[in-house]
């Protein structure tokens, strides 16, 4: 992870509880990118839009981090760390970096070996 050898995802964070859409399989959905639909949280899927990390699920009721530093997959192009990248949900739940339709976010730090970034949520 370069320089930054602690993990300071997790801070400063903001969670907020949803109501789920879709099945979610609990010890592997969490740490997905999640997006929205009619309403109600679901794991992301390629092209849309960035709403949080999903953190807890309970049955339908599904807990997603919205603000602070956490960490999640990307795929294709890895972000530029240390610099605003725009980003939207990408394949299986990941980040993707999208620079004409993705929202902005800062990007804390990349660990391109295990495809995985700390971003800033707001």
């Amino acid at each position: 992870m370069g320089w930054n050898k602690f993990d300071r995802s997790g801070q400063l964070s903001e969670l907020l509880g949803y109501e789920g859409s879709g099945t979610f399989t609990k010890g592997t959905d969490e740490g997905k990118a999640a997006s929205m639909t009619a309403g109600k949280i679901k794991v992301g899927a390629a092209n849309e839009v960035l709403r949080g990390v999903i953190k807890a699920i309970s049955g339908t009721d599904i807990t997603v981090q919205v603000r602070g530093l956490v960490t999640v997959t990307y795929t294709g192009t890895a972000p530029t760390a240390g610099a605003w990248n725009k980003l939207e949900c990408g394949a299986g739940g990941a980040v993707q970096v999208d620079a004409t339709n993705g929202h902005e976010y800062f990007v804390e730090s990349v660990d391109t070996s295990a495809s995985t970034c700390v971003i800033d949520l707001g």
